[in-house]
């Protein structure tokens, strides 16, 4: 009976996984397995008395039935095993202890082995029927697995989701995998430096290496604070001396940086105290041509065209000459009247005094007569001589100047004649001469009328007359202009000599060996007696300009006097640094 159980057991199953596709026929240890407990329920078993149930075996794929009992004696013949034609007479084979089936190892399906026929054993008595263990149900073939969507897919470092991409957008396989689905998926972070700030802040600088924003496109608030910086607001700053904090403050109070400073932010932030401070120039506007001086050649516009204004604060040429000129018409585009001819050789330069020539205006610039009448010479009675001159006495009335008009110096030698010089007026008993270098109103000096312009009283030429008539001429000569006076024995004499020679420069000396000298009593009378040389300098570069008294040689030392000093009062008397020949 179990023999027949076993078979049946078998049969069945052989029947039932022949037409079902489990993964157990394709596994060669399972196909072993049944192999061996066909065998066994084929062998017969030894007669004895009846044995007990045996323990039923662990489940398992698939399942064993559990391990026989001891043998029991022969039971009569066996009924059909129920599976078919196949005999189930024979005797019952001895159980043995059920082998465990390993696990199942997967494999790839395979077509089901044909059922093998079994042999039918001798008949056994029957033993009690053990209850076959549940075969487990056979595995189901592995269902096709879907593309995985973009959605599961974490974009790589310096990409992120595509923010317009179609629903359901999927990858090349189960899994998305960078960088094969990137390009599908994401797209890459836009940088900050495409970013606008937002009112209130500002780019960061310097800006992070690796700053990108969230997604392709750089958006407020989102990607603010990685791209950008916010300003310092005015409220967070302290106003310098003088200022105090906007109240209210614009709903914009915010300072140009992240740090507010001053001057930048001074405004934004601060108004001033009593009293302001002094408000910045402004910048002057532009000129308008009515400032402008047209350059040769060209003319203001007339009208001016309304709004016309310079480049710049000035009008300048050649910057705005367009603007605000017109080029003044050439003479060559004037054909001259009647009795006039166009000028040969024309100018290069001629021009009319408009944009375009006209008659009479332009005749005289742009022609000339064809017979003009000869303009006769100046009268020197027409004349107005120069300063230290006078016109010529007993000049005969015709004596003509050059040309049609009398000019100096041109003319100054043929109508007129220089003024006498004081020196040539006798100074009454008790004058002296004012100053040397001095003219007279006229020709000639006359003592009513030059006196006191010559001389004034004068002691010191009373009480020495010789030496003061011996010195008085050296000063009349116009083209002394500086002038050395001394005692021989005096070193201050040779102080200011050396000097002057050492700077080349062109004086006249006059000097005398014994102190008791006629001009020495008179220089000391006139210039004091504790000098002994006496300097004298013109005051002017003018011919006749009045001699200064310098002091003595010993004030020329070049321990008193610099050498800038010495040459600023040559160059004021117009001394030459080398005399003529």
């Amino acid at each position: 009976m179990v023999a027949c159980s076993f078979v049946f057991l078998l049969t069945c199953l052989g029947g039932t996984l022949s037409t079902s596709e489990v993964d157990s026929y394709d596994d060669p240890a399972m196909v072993q397995v049944q192999k061996e407990l066909v065998q066994k329920a084929l062998q017969p078993g030894a007669a004895g008395a009846p044995g007990a149930h045996g323990m039923p075996g662990a489940p398992g794929v698939p399942g064993t039935p559990g391990a026989p009992g001891p043998a029991g004696p022969p039971g009569p013949p066996g009924a059909s095993c129920g599976c078919g034609s196949c005999p189930c007479a024979g005797p019952a084979p001895a159980p043995e202890p059920a082998t465990p089936a390993p696990a199942p190892i997967p494999a790839t399906p395979e077509p089901a082995p044909k059922p093998v026929p079994v042999p039918a054993p001798a008949p056994v008595p029957a033993p009690v029927p053990v209850p076959a263990p549940p075969l487990p149900e056979p595995a189901p073939a592995p269902a096709p697995v879907p593309p995985a969507e973009c959605s599961t897919f974490a974009c790589p470092a310096g990409y992120a989701m595509k923010t317009t991409m179609p629903e359901h957008t999927t990858c090349a396989g189960s899994i998305c995998e960078a960088p094969i689905d990137t390009d599908t998926c994401c797209d890459p972070q836009a940088e900050c430096a495409s970013f606008t700030c937002p009112e209130g802040y500002l780019m960061k600088d310097p800006m992070p290496e690796y700053s990108l924003c969230q997604g392709s496109v750089c958006a407020d608030p989102t990607d603010t604070g990685t791209c950008c910086e916010p300003r310092q607001h005015c409220t967070e700053w302290t106003c310098p001396d003088g200022y105090k904090m906007k109240d209210p403050m614009p709903k914009n109070g915010t300072c140009a940086g992240t740090q507010c400073v001053d001057p930048t932010d001074l405004c934004t932030c601060c108004v001033a105290e009593t009293p302001p401070p002094t408000p910045e120039p402004t910048s002057p506007p532009p000129a308008t041509c009515d400032t402008f001086l047209c350059p040769k050649g060209y003319l203001m516009k007339d009208p001016m065209p309304l709004g016309s204004m310079c480049a710049g604060t000035t009008c300048e040429d050649p910057t705005d000459t367009d603007t605000c000129c017109v080029p003044q018409a050439a003479c060559s585009s004037f054909t001259c009247p009647d009795g006039y001819t166009a000028m040969d050789p024309m100018p290069a330069d001629a021009v009319c005094l408009g944009s375009t020539c006209e008659n009479p205006t332009d005749v005289e610039t742009c022609c000339k007569a064809e017979e003009p009448p000869p303009e006769p010479p100046a009268k020197c009675s027409t004349f107005s001589c120069p300063a230290g001159f006078a016109l010529k006495a007993n000049m005969p009335e015709d004596t003509i100047c050059a040309g049609p008009i009398c000019e100096d110096p041109t003319d100054t030698d043929t109508c007129c004649q220089p003024l006498a010089k004081c020196s040539t007026l006798q100074c009454p008993t008790g004058f002296v001469p004012a100053a040397m270098g001095l003219q007279c109103a006229g020709v000639a000096c006359d003592e009513s009328v030059d006196l006191g312009t010559c001389c004034k009283q004068e002691k010191c030429c009373v009480d020495h007359p010789e030496g003061c008539d011996q010195v008085k001429n050296l000063f009349d000569q116009p083209e002394k202009r500086v002038i050395l006076v001394g005692w021989e024995g005096c070193p201050c004499t040779g102080i200011a000599r050396k000097r002057f020679q050492a700077m080349d420069l062109c004086f006249d000396e006059l000097t005398f060996p014994n102190p008791t000298d006629p001009k020495m009593q008179y220089m000391m009378c006139q210039y004091g007696e504790d000098n002994h040389s006496f300097i004298f300098m013109r005051s002017g570069k003018e011919a006749n300009s009045k001699f200064n008294f310098e002091k003595n040689g010993f004030f020329f030392d070049e321990r008193k006097m610099s050498a800038d000093t010495l040459q600023n009062k040559c160059d004021t008397a117009g001394a030459l640094q080398t005399c003529p020949a």
